[in-house]
């Protein structure tokens, strides 16, 4: 399987923000073939160096990675989000291994072993990390390529997997917030092309079409999808999701003489009103983060695991003093997930891996009876410790040394 992820944006929870100059466009190309564990693939470096090129060519500061482990992948994306913090487009691109686990996207560095899903967590690199770097760039953009054929799923299944919790492709995603595009080289759930040339059907259409002049990247898109199938007979429809609200045009020429407004201008003004009231209050006293749109809570599939639904708050985090919120959305006992928002207020006490600022993200947990579990990514675990009380629990990334753990004492306030 092969995986191209292009993502707009910067990780939250790091530490030391550089703001980047207004207009800046920052890039970070990945390209992984040299697997250690299952046969390698051919051309994820020339796809890398491809994207770097064209991404060069359209403005951005390029920092190419090959063959990444994943202490290296994790040390680039930091990097990655330091330098795009305020940038006005900030892209990762991923070309390598993927795998779906229990709906959740991860990338395969190229050490990873993967026996069984517990290897998951600790050889991966989950795409809920990245996209948690979209949330302090003003437009994003994430773009998947897969050959869905996995080589690693077969082996999970076959030691501890089951065909529900690792599927061969990957799973649809939604844009979190405003601002962002999300795109794949074909539906979720159907099998996308390797390609008999030096790149596949989608990545060659990306590089056709994102240079062209005047393209706002919706349009450019809609090419690439024409592109696509036309070259696959229709076998393969690339697919996206848009919460885009301002134009974004890679490259302006003739279609974009009156030049569009930047890409933050345009944004609406967040509204803080819809649902959750208590929360939201809670939450504006003590600075917390939360997005402007929060669904209600579904408690259709949570069967014994509803006493987590809903919104947890309480005191501060020791070691970074800050003030965390955890909210509940949904619960799926059978499937041992749970989509969980965590929003977090300033933190008055710097320290290694502390993203000072206020921060918000959507994380799917791993549930079970005795925790819910998410990356933020910081390693966090909501620990019911009686009717209505809970105990948040954080550790920080193994980028951090000497490890630093966190806890508070929440309670159910909504």
């Amino acid at each position: 399987m092969r995986l191209w992820i292009c993502v707009l944006g910067v990780l939250l929870g790091l530490a030391g923000p550089v703001l980047a100059q207004p207009g800046t466009r920052i890039a970070l190309v990945v390209g992984n073939g040299a697997y250690r564990e299952v046969p390698r693939l051919a051309n994820p470096a020339r796809d890398a160096a491809d994207m770097a090129e064209v991404l060069r060519g359209l403005g951005f500061r390029v920092q190419l990675l090959r063959d990444a482990t994943r202490p290296a992948l994790e040390q680039a994306l930091q990097r990655f989000a330091r330098e795009a913090t305020g940038a006005e487009v900030a892209a990762f691109f991923f070309a390598g291994h993927g795998i779906e686990v229990r709906g959740e996207n991860h990338l395969i560095p190229v050490e990873a072993r993967l026996a069984d899903l517990a290897d998951v967590d600790f050889e991966t690199v989950g795409l809920p990390a990245v996209l948690r770097a979209m949330q302090g760039a003003q437009a994003r953009l994430l773009i998947l390529d897969a050959c869905r054929d996995n080589p690693f799923a077969p082996r999970m299944r076959g030691l501890g997997g089951t065909r529900s919790a690792v599927r061969a492709g990957l799973a649809r995603m939604d844009a979190p917030d405003l601002g962002t595009l999300i795109a794949f080289a074909t539906a979720p759930g159907t099998v996308a092309a390797d390609g008999t040339g030096p790149n596949s059907p989608f990545t060659a259409a990306l590089k056709r079409h994102l240079p062209e002049p005047g393209l706002e990247v919706r349009q450019v898109m809609t090419r690439v999808r024409r592109t696509v199938v036309e070259a696959t007979g229709g076998r393969q429809v690339p697919w996206d999701n848009s919460s885009l609200v301002a134009d974004v045009v890679l490259r302006p020429g003739a279609a974009a003489l009156s030049a569009p407004a930047p890409v933050a201008a345009s944004l609406p003004p967040r509204r803080g009103t819809e649902g959750w009231p208590a929360a939201r209050r809670l939450a504006a006293e003590r600075g917390i983060s939360l997005p402007p749109v929060i669904p209600a809570p579904d408690p259709r599939e949570a069967g014994r695991l509803r006493d987590y639904l809903g919104a947890w708050a309480g005191e501060r985090l020791n070691r970074t003093g800050r003030y965390a919120m955890v909210i509940v959305l949904s619960v799926e006992e059978a499937e041992g997930t749970a989509r969980v928002l965590m929003g977090t207020s300033e933190s008055p006490l710097p320290g290694p891996g502390v993203n000072m600022r206020p921060w918000h993200g959507r994380f799917l947990a791993r549930a079970s009876a005795a925790e819910l579990a998410w990356e933020a990514p910081w390693a966090y675990r909501l620990v019911l410790t009686g009717p209505g009380t809970a105990r948040l629990i954080g550790r920080s990334p193994p980028s951090v040394t000497p490890p630093v753990n966190v806890s508070a004492t929440l309670r159910r306030i909504e």
